[in-house]
């Protein structure tokens, strides 16, 4: 069980991603609920006068929120901030309550929109300690969970990409899911680069040496590690791949580039996490190189 920090801002859109944060969670976890609200939005004139405030009115939508999750089992711990910004919110929590991982609706936004507007997510992700469970779903609500797990890991040869690896082997374990680790050999459409095979002869080779592929089917690892080398576009060759395999998560690193430099270079966990709607479990930089695993609840240093 695990304890999943989950930002909401009252919508349906937000709220939907509970479903994921359950499953990361686990039989008996913790989530903690978390709501920002604006100084702006405070009246303390109509509190007076016995009308709900917006502190008020958060605090009543936190508690039904957490009321319905007590009673599936989970245990609940809700907080509201005061902080005018979201992702303030959101690294306070995470510093306050040390969870295991973030779980995040995102609009997916793209380019110069996104500079513009700004983004929750991107903006916790590049921030983030712990790794961070983000989905753009098609509506209010998610689709129907599939009856099997099957968890796709891009690699490019990198360390930081394998950084990804425990994590995901961890979550096949728990959900008895399969797991596929993917390299794309990058190369522009219509163009056949010399030496290309030989590319992706060194990617097959690469992935051959990994750890859970080496160990599959022995005790204690993974059932089944599926490995497949691929050339093309990185982001349409992986969106394609989850179509094809059926894939319904995906766990992968990223340099959480952010402003204008991702939108120059590109990114390809921005490009999925716009075109998928299965939920993207990121590794963030920070993640990465320091400790993925977390203290579980119930760890002295959680205690409350």
């Amino acid at each position: 069980m695990r304890r999943i920090l989950v930002p909401l801002d009252g919508t349906d859109r937000s709220a939907a991603i509970l479903a994921d944060a359950k499953r990361l969670a686990g039989p008996g976890g913790t989530l903690v609920l978390v709501r920002d609200v604006s100084a702006s939005a405070i009246d303390i004139e109509r509190g007076a006068e016995g009308e709900y405030t917006e502190v008020e009115a958060v605090e009543i939508y936190l508690s039904g929120v957490a009321q319905n999750l007590r009673g599936e089992g989970y245990t609940v711990l809700t907080q509201l901030f005061v902080m005018n910004g979201a992702n303030a919110a959101i690294e306070e929590a995470t510093r306050l309550f040390k969870p295991d991982m973030v779980a995040c609706a995102t609009h997916a936004g793209t380019g110069v929109s996104r500079l513009l507007h700004g983004s929750v997510a991107w903006q916790a992700l590049n921030h983030s300690p712990v790794p961070m469970l983000l989905r753009h779903p098609y509506g209010e609500t998610l689709p129907a969970e599939p009856s099997a797990r099957f968890i796709l890991v891009p690699l490019d040869g990198s360390p930081l990409a394998e950084s990804a690896l425990p994590l995901a082997e961890q979550l096949a374990l728990e959900w008895d899911a399969e797991l596929c680790l993917a390299r794309v050999v990058p190369w522009p459409a219509g163009v056949y680069p010399v030496g290309h095979a030989d590319d992706i002869r060194e990617a097959k080779d690469s992935l051959e040496s990994i750890p859970a592929y080496r160990q599959q089917a022995t005790p204690g690892h993974v059932r089944s590690v599926s490995m497949v080398v691929l050339s093309g576009s990185p982001i349409d060759t992986l969106a394609w791949l989850v179509q094809d395999r059926g894939i319904t998560d995906v766990v992968l690193a990223s340099h959480g580039r952010t402003g204008l430099a991702r939108i120059a270079v590109g990114s390809v966990t921005d490009g999925l996490i716009h075109r998928l709607h299965c939920p993207i479990i990121v590794v963030p930089t920070r993640a990465a190189i320091g400790e993925i695993r977390r203290p579980l609840v119930g760890d002295t240093v959680l205690a409350r």
